[in-house]
This record gives structure tokens, C-alpha cells and sequence, in this order.
């Protein structure tokens, strides 16, 4: 499932921080033994002007463990189950890709450039196994945990590869999210298997505590972690028990989906017993005779576009509307005008479908004049409705829908035939199977008194639940600085949107659930959808891609193909090519690399990303084509680890074209990737990771000698620290443990230059740098961590706090955890959530942390961000801190004291101290006010008129 938009909210300030997800593995031990908890992926930004509406809810996962317990589970995987992987990425030889989920300590992907066995004539599933029961040291389980596996679907694709999907059960109620995926080609030989099975289940499920929650008031508490201001709830909620792993050990859940609102769908995990909220995720995605008449790209569409000319065809005969059906109603979607946005088709909102061609030929578009302070309406860029008339809308409102019903319906078909194979096994969206999409055309165009309201413009999203379920396609009208025109008419919008249903179909766990969790996953949603829109144009002739940079931009008819608007650059814009659409964020010329996202220009904004990503695959397509492009993107998707990052992606793309073409085309791709930063050398831990390493190299050759890495760790003092963790960020089988004397040796490395080698540590910094490795020689990466006194990890806690307690998830300890992917979260007013109006009356929230030891406070650093899923206007503004000898003070005047801005989130601000401060104890820190730029827009339209967060806060002695 999805959460983005077609065009982003606003601009957002890069990260700083280390990765909020793992960068190796957690141990083979009990995983309940592992401590705390983190959020996922940051919270979107406030949405843009043009966009209007209130921020949206981000994503959260309890799952993910980053900081100081990332520390712990790096250091006890190394410890206890270091060597057999170790000895299996030995035995997998060249391209080994394992990845060890930190929290189950067990592959969340095992794969090769190579097949990881010859060939068999056994069925898939039995090869899966076998292979799993023949190396399960490697992966942490033991053959009680074989007798979990249920076989759950397994499907044969166009490429005749075989993909079998294992659930985990125990007492009759699955596992959420976690269990086997395997992928077998046609000769019998396994690619890869995935998904980061639950250990000891059995074991885990006979200690886990039982639920006392229903299934109702499970809803209830879904509804209510939405944090809608004036929830709605849509028909069809649902709630199914499940057992769910968290850091604190296996919870009794459910697992619900709910549409609170109009624009509002949530698959959630409620745990059973608390009612906490365990995992939220959004599967909205923004951004009678059967004749009609009907265009195939834009209306208008001329020049270096066509496909504008309207022409009469027959829906019934094409297959995409229902013979006996009298509105617009067929084989992939059913069609309405949504005017009120109550997902709910009414009478005065449905379309007859014409009873012959005259009447189909009475309900062609009618175009509009140019509306006064609208962008200019012309023949080759038709308007379709007047801003400044209520219920212009009305006029073409017929032919919205058909129009709709046939672009979907068209686009749909295609990707049910080679190269893509996106069919019914695939997960596609089909009446036969229950999952027709309900595409709501005009959505909410009468919301403010015949006119939308602000949340009903410039935009279209796309709402993707599990296969089976029907998903929804909401179109927006657009005005100014878009042409006044609906998303219906645009392909390229439809199109794109209809892709994020596509993605999320095929980039799916083992219970069949979108793992696009993180900004990388779903930055790359984003390029997906801008690609696979641009290809079917281009492949069917409806616009034209000369080598000249900067002709195709996601705007071609709503902003007249300019750059800008909605996405930065276009499509077409290879690295270094200047261009009028080719023009940086920075200012720079060309096409973005991988060099820019994170803590680059790009930052984490997904669309962004999704630039990057799009842009790579059209380099791609630019040079191999259509058919053989198409076929290994959509197979890697299908091939793909969990949660994927860019750099996951790009190897699941090069075991595609492994699979399906011999790797014939691997150094092209290659090549691209390298251009773009996605080289051999490129480090990304994990698809959250707020600070990848971008490379430009393509692989050494295969079977060459390798090298090692080694040297020593030690503090600011330089004395060593035993039990660090050293690692070449994304590669779990390259990591070592410091011993006593802070030495280690990584061995068996590839030879290159590494740019990020990572070393951590309880109570310290992470450091990382770049290391260059030479065949049969020792390079060295010594690094001097920095000691956070205020960390929990290094002994710290904390002593008291005001405000509510949101444990396990983002309570107070999670602003002390060495982790800026977590953080305390809190509320603004009360501590009941109640949200408020008036700057005046926000009460002030509090932590006092102990410190280990006294120490002399020379500095301190917070990051003010929101966490836990709230927007970013959750981030702290206002501040104080304190210092005293013990948590009961005397305090006395602030130390440090000031307010964050924007450009504060996701750094780890640095506060000096004008005057060090000795025999310090204990830390007060104070939020004083939430980042809420407007309080008029109170209680809606932001996120801090509830919910008051701070990620980090962390005292030196240095």
C-alpha cells in the first residue's frame, strides 16, 4: 500500500542523521529480548499553497530499531550467528546479497548474481524449503520454526518464474508481515529468498500475553490514531486477529483497515491487549450501447504530442464496460462523479452511459474559455471547466466519467501483456476478483457551494489495499498555476496514478501487504509512476523523445510541459545536460544522481527521490528499449527485498535481467547505475537510511582477489571500546566486533573504495568514512566516537517527565536513544490530545534526564523533530535546557535556551555552551511550542495544535 501524493506538499530540509533502520543484523537470541522501539519513516510536510488541506499523517512501525539498540543487535548478531553468514555469503561467492533484519535476526533477502541452486524438478515450494532447512544456522531458525510455514499463494508470471509465498502461523493466527517469500525460474533453480521469518515463534507465542481487546473497539482505536479532527468512518473496516513481533517481544493484535475519512485509508496493528498503536501505514496514494467519444492522451494534444483528437470507439466491444450495465461500469473500474467525497455513489453523481452514438456524440467535451487569472485555455491545451463559475464542472461531467473509464480501462489491459504480465496471479485489479478500482472523477468539485474545496485540487491519489480488496482513484480538479482542467482528461496523471496500484501489488511481503514503507521505497513509487505513464505514451506514438534533454516533463498538458510545478525537472534529463527543464533545486544543470538524496539537495522528500529513480529508468529505456526495459523493472519489482532502498532495487533489476535474459544486459545496466551513483560501492542502509553514500564504479571484475579491512576504535580520550561494530553499510556478511583492545578485522572485502564504513557503539556516535581496499592488503578505518553522556545506551535515563506516556513506542526514552529516527513524542495541550487554538495556552513538556556520572557539560545537541508519524509542524520551536547536579535540581537559569525553525528538523542542532558547567548530573530539557506556522489554521490544518515531539537530545563533555 501507498502514502504519497502525485505532487508534493513543500520543499523539505534534508537529514543529517545516521540511518533509522538496520545496517546489519540482530542476533539469533529470543527477539523479545530486544529492547524499545522505533518509528518509521518521517511524517510528510506541509502541503503546498496549490495543494491547500491539512498535513497528513505519516507512516509508523514499532518495528524498526535504529540508535543504541541497533548497537546491541549489531553487536550480538556478529557475536552468535556472524560466522555462518559469513560462511554463506562465502559459499554464494561474487554479487552475495544477504541482509539480516535487526530485529528477527534472520534474511530479510538471500540472493547472488548468480542462482543460489542448479537446476530441479521439484515444485518451488519444496525447493524453497530445502534450501532454508539445508543452511538455517544462516538463518537463525530451527526445524520447529519449519512447521510454522504455510504456503499462503504461489503464482507463475509471463517470464515463467515462479513466486510461492509462505505466512508463519502458530495456534491458528498468522504473523503479520513477516514469513518466506521464494522466486524459482523456470529450470528449477532459486533466485532469492526473502522475508525475515520469525525465530522461535512457537516459544515466543506461548509467552506472549493475551488479548482482552475486541474486534470493535480494535476499529475504534484505529480510527482514533487517524487523528482526524472530524473523522468519518467509510464502510468497510475490517479487523483480523494476528500476532505481530515488536522489540519488546510477539503481541496478540489486530490487524484492521479503516477509511476515516474522505482522503483517509489506514491499514493498522492495534495491539490486543494495550490498544496501542503497533503499525500504521496509509494506502492513499496522491497525487446502454457502449459508443462514446474519447481522446487517448490529452484533449488537444498536437505538435510533439498526439492523441488529443477525439474519436468515436466502442466500450463494449473493447471489453472495458459492462453490456448490461447503464453507467460507466466495467471489467477493471467502475466510474462516478464523486462531487461530495463520500466515496458513495449517488444518483445525482452517476452518468448514464449513451444508448446510441448520437447520444454519445452529445456528450463530447465541451471546451472553456480562459478564466480570468487562469493559465490561457488554447487548442492544443484545453480547459474543461471555469474556476470562477460555480459548477462549470457540470457541463462535462458525462464525459469525465467515459473518458476516465476508458484511459484506466486501456491502460490496465496493456499491463496484463508482455513485458509486464501485471495479471490477475500478478494482483491486478479486476472485477472478476472483486477489486474493480472505483475511480470518483471530479472528486469533491462540489464541496464549497458548486466549487471544490482546498482539499480537492491539483491532485489525484490512489488508494491500494491488499489484492481482493477494491482499491480507489480519486481525480481532482486543477486551476491555476494548472490549466483548469480535470485529472481525468490527463493520462499522464491517470496514468501515474494507476501505477502506485501496480508497484503496491507487486512489491509485497509474505501476507500480500506494499512494503513501499520508507522515503526510498516510496520516492521510488513515485518514479515508477512518472516512468510507466511516460512509456505507454512514448510506445504508443502519443508524445515524442528526441535526444535533446528536457522535453517530457509529468506536466505535458496541465502546466503546458514545464518544469517546476510539479516535479523539478523532466524526465529526460541525463546527468551534467543543460536544459530550460533540466535545472537543479541547487541551481545546478542535469539530471539528479544518487548523490543528491538524503543529505543532499533532494533531501527525503519522496517525490524527489522519485526523480532520481525515474530518470535512472528512462537512461535505461533510452538505451535498451521498451520490451527488454519494461520486463526486468516490473520482474525486479516482483524479485525485490522487503522495504527495498534504491541501491535494493537496482540488484533486483540486475537478478531480473539475470533470470530472463542471461544477465546479457548487466554492464549496460550497470553503467546506468553507476552514472547515477548507484554503483558497486554505493552504501544505503536500508531504504531510511537519511544519509546513503552515493558511488560512480561499476563492479570489479568477478573471482578477483580480496582484501581486508581492520584497524581500531577507541573514545575521545583514546582509550579503546570494546564491543563496537564495524560494518560497510548495507552489507550484513562485512562486519566485525572490536575485542578488548578495540581492534577488528573484516575480512574476504571486494576491492574498491568503500564510502561508507560504519562504526558504533553503546553510549557513542556512530562515525563513519570512506575506505579504499586493495587485493591482499589491510586497509585501515580507525575511528574516535564521540561519548553522549545523555544517552540511554551509555548509562543515562530518565528521571521524570510531564505530559503523557506514549511507551513502547515514543515515550520520553526515546529522545535519549542515540537515534533521531525515534524520539519522544507528546502533546500540546493536554495530555489527553485535546487540541487547541491559542499559542498562549500550550503547556510546556518536560524531561529530566540522569546522567551516569557528573561530568563538565561543555555542549549539547537536539533535534527538534516530529516523530511517531506526526507532521512537521509537531517539531519543537520553543526551548530550554537546565543543568543540575542531581534530577532534583537546584536548576536555576537555562544553560541553553532559544527556539528551531524548519530548516531545524532532521539535524542534530549543536548548542555550545558559552561557559562550561561543572559537576553536572542531570539535564532538564523543556519544550515550550510546536512548530505551527499559522495557529488560525488551529485545530485542522496542523499537526501541532495536538502533538508536541522532539527526536533527540544528547551533552558532551568535549
Amino acid at each position: 500500500m501507498k502514502s504519497s501524493a502525485l505532487r508534493p506538499r513543500s520543499r523539505k530540509s534534508w537529514l543529517a542523521a545516521w540511518a533509522v533502520t538496520a545496517i546489519a543484523v540482530a542476533g539469533v537470541a529470543v527477539p523479545g529480548a530486544s529492547e524499545g522501539a522505533a518509528p518509521a519513516a518521517p511524517a510528510p510536510t506541509k502541503q503546498s499553497a496549490r495543494s491547500g488541506g491539512p498535513e497528513r499523517l505519516g507512516n509508523y512501525d514499532v518495528r524498526q530499531i535504529s540508535g543504541d539498540r541497533l548497537a546491541r543487535a549489531d553487536r550480538r548478531q556478529v557475536r552468535t550467528n556472524g560466522k555462518a553468514v559469513a560462511r554463506l555469503s562465502a559459499d554464494l561467492g561474487a554479487g552475495a546479497s544477504i541482509d539480516i533484519d535487526p530485529l528477527t535476526g534472520t534474511p530479510a533477502e538471500v540472493a547472488a548474481r548468480a542462482p543460489l541452486t542448479g537446476p530441479s524438478s521439484r515444485s518451488a515450494s519444496s525447493i524453497a524449503l530445502r534450501y532454508v532447512s539445508d543452511h538455517l544456522a544462516a538463518f537463525g531458525l530451527d526445524r520447529a520454526d519449519l512447521r510454522t510455514f504455510v504456503k499462503v499463494r504461489e503464482y507463475r508470471d509471463l517470464h515463467r518464474i515462479t513466486h510461492v509465498y509462505f505466512a508463519q502461523q502458530v495456534g491458528g493466527t498468522r504473523v503479520f508481515g513477516n514469513g518466506l517469500r521464494a522466486h524459482v525460474d523456470k529450470a528449477g533453480r532459486l533466485i532469492a529468498v526473502q522475508g525475515a521469518p520469525v525465530a522461535r515463534l512457537g516459544m515466543l507465542a506461548g509467552r506472549a500475553p493475551s488479548a482482552t481487546i475486541g474486534r470493535s473497539t480494535a476499529i475504534k482505536k484505529a480510527v482514533a490514531d487517524a487523528r482526524l479532527a472530524r473523522p468519518d468512518l467509510r464502510p468497510g473496516s475490517s479487523a483480523e486477529r494476528v500476532w505481530f513481533l515488536t522489540p519488546g517481544g510477539l503481541r496478540a493484535a489486530w490487524l484492521t483497515y479503516t477509511q476515516p475519512g474522505s482522503t483517509a485509508a489506514y491499514v493498522h496493528v492495534i495491539d490486543g491487549r494495550t490498544g496501542v498503536t503497533l503499525f500504521r501505514r496509509s494506502t492513499m496514494a496522491f497525487e446502454g450501447s457502449g459508443d462514446a467519444f474519447v481522446h487517448e492522451n490529452y484533449p488537444g494534444a498536437s505538435g510533439t504530442d498526439s492523441g488529443g483528437e477525439i474519436h468515436h470507439v466502442n466500450l463494449i466491444k473493447l471489453g472495458f464496460q459492462l453490456r448490461k450495465a447503464n453507467f460507466p461500469k466495467g471489467k477493471y473500474a467502475t466510474v462516478w462523479a464523486d462531487l461530495n467525497d463520500d466515496n458513495v455513489r449517488q444518483p445525482n453523481e452517476t452518468s448514464q452511459v449513451p444508448g446510441s452514438r448520437r447520444e454519445a456524440r452529445q456528450l463530447m467535451l465541451q471546451p472553456f474559455k480562459t478564466a480570468q487569472g487562469e493559465l490561457s485555455c488554447t487548442q492544443r491545451y484545453v480547459c474543461t471547466w471555469d474556476p470562477s463559475k460555480a459548477r462549470s464542472w457540470k457541463t462535462n461531467m458525462a464525459q469525465d466519467a467515459i473518458q476516465g473509464l476508458y484511459l484506466i480501462s486501456k491502460f490496465a489491459k496493456w499491463l496484463t501483456k508482455e513485458p509486464f504480465g501485471f495479471d490477475r496471479s500478478s494482483g491486478n485489479f479486476t472485477r472478476k476478483d472483486g477489486d474493480p478500482v472505483d475511480l470518483n472523477g471530479l472528486d469533491g468539485a462540489n464541496t464549497d457551494n458548486g466549487f471544490p474545496d482546498g482539499d480537492h485540487v491539483n491532485n489525484a491519489n490512489f488508494n491500494t489495499p491488499p489484492d481482493g480488496t477494491k482499491p480507489t482513484m480519486q481525480m481532482y480538479l486543477n486551476y491555476a498555476p494548472y490549466l483548469a482542467a480535470s485529472s481525468s482528461d490527463d493520462f499522464l496523471t491517470l496514468g501515474h496514478e494507476f501505477t502506485h496500484g501496480v508497484s503496491n501489488r507487486l512489491v509485497v511481503d509474505s501476507d500480500n501487504f506494499s512494503t513501499l514503507n520508507s522515503y526510498q521505497g516510496n520516492g521510488m513509487g513515485e518514479g515508477w509512476s512518472d516512468f510507466y505513464a511516460f512509456d505507454y505514451l512514448l510506445t504508443k506514438g502519443f508524445t515524442t523523445d528526441t535526444s535533446a534533454p528536457g522535453e517530457l516533463t509529468l506536466d505535458l498538458y496541465l502546466a503546458k510541459n514545464h518544469a517546476g510545478i510539479t516535479r523539478s525537472e523532466a524526465i529526460d534529463c541525463g546527468v551534467g545536460e543543460a536544459a530550460p527543464n533540466c535545472v537543479q533545486y541547487e541551481g545546478g544543470d542535469g539530471g539528479y544522481t544518487f548523490d543528491d538524496v538524503g543529505d543532499g539537495q533532494i533531501g527525503n522528500e519522496v517525490h524527489d527521490v522519485g526523480e532520481v529513480w525515474g530518470q535512472t529508468l528512462f537512461d535505461i529505456r533510452t538505451d535498451l528499449g521498451h520490451e527488454v526495459t519494461m520486463a526486468i523493472v516490473t520482474e525486479g519489482m516482483r524479485l525485490s527485498a522487503d522495504d527495498p532502498s534504491l541501491l535494493d532495487m537496482r540488484d533486483a533489476i540486475l537478478r531480473a535481467d539475470k533470470v530472463i535474459y542471461g544477465g546479457v544486459h548487466a554492464d549496460a545496466l550497470w553503467a546506468h547505475f553507476a552514472e547515477r551513483g548507484m554503483g558497486f560501492y554505493a552504501g544505503s542502509a536500508g531504504g531510511a537510511d537519511n544519509a546513503p553514500v552515493a558511488d560512480f564504479n561499476t563492479p570489479p571484475p568477478a573471482g578477483g582477489l580480496k582484501g581486508r579491512i581492520g584497524g581500531t576504535i577507541t573514545d575521545g580520550d583514546n582509550n579503546p571500546i570494546e564491543g563496537a561494530v564495524v560494518e560497510i553499510a548495507g552489507h550484513s556478511e562485512l562486519s566485525a566486533v572490536t575485542d578488548a583492545a578495540g581492534v577488528y578485522k573484516i575480512s574476504q572485502v571486494p576491492p574498491g573504495t568503500w564510502p561508507k564504513v560504519v562504526a558504533s557503539a553503546e553510549g557513542f556516535e556512530p562515525a563513519s568514512d570512506a575506505v579504499t581496499v586493495v587485493e591482499h592488503e589491510k586497509a585501515i578505518f580507525n575511528a574516535s566516537l564521540r561519548r553522549d553522556w545523555a544517552s540511554a545506551s551509555g548509562g543515562a535515563s530518565i528521571a521524570s517527565f510531564t505530559g503523557p506516556d506514549y511507551t513502547p513506542a515514543c515515550g520520553p526514552e526515546f529522545a535519549i536513544d542515540l537515534s533521531q529516527g525515534t524520539g519522544w513524542g507528546s502533546t500540546t495541550f493536554d495530555d489527553d490530545g485535546t487540541p487547541g487554538t491559542d499559542p498562549d495556552l500550550v503547556i510546556p513538556k518536560e524531561i529530566v534526564i540522569e546522567l551516569p556520572e557528573t561530568i563538565t557539560l561543555t555542549s549539547l545537541a537536539v533535534d527538534p523533530s516530529n516523530t511517531c508519524g506526526d507532521p512537521g509542524s509537531s517539531s519543537t520551536a520553543g526551548y530550554e535546557i537546565y543543568a543540575a547536579a542531581t534530577p532534583a535540581g537546584p536548576w536555576g537559569s537555562p544553560v541553553a535556551e532559544g527556539e528551531f525553525t524548519v530548516d531545524d528538523r532532521g539535524l542534530l542542532v549543536d548548542l555550545p555552551l558559552d561557559t562550561p558547567v561543572d559537576n553536572v548530573g542531570a539535564i532538564k530539557y523543556v519544550m515550550l511550542s510546536p512548530q505551527v506556522p499559522d495557529w488560525s489554521g488551529c485545530p485542522f490544518d496542523y499537526g501541532g495544535c495536538t502533538y508536541m515531539d522532539t527526536s533527540e537530545v544528547a551533552a558532551y563533555d568535549d
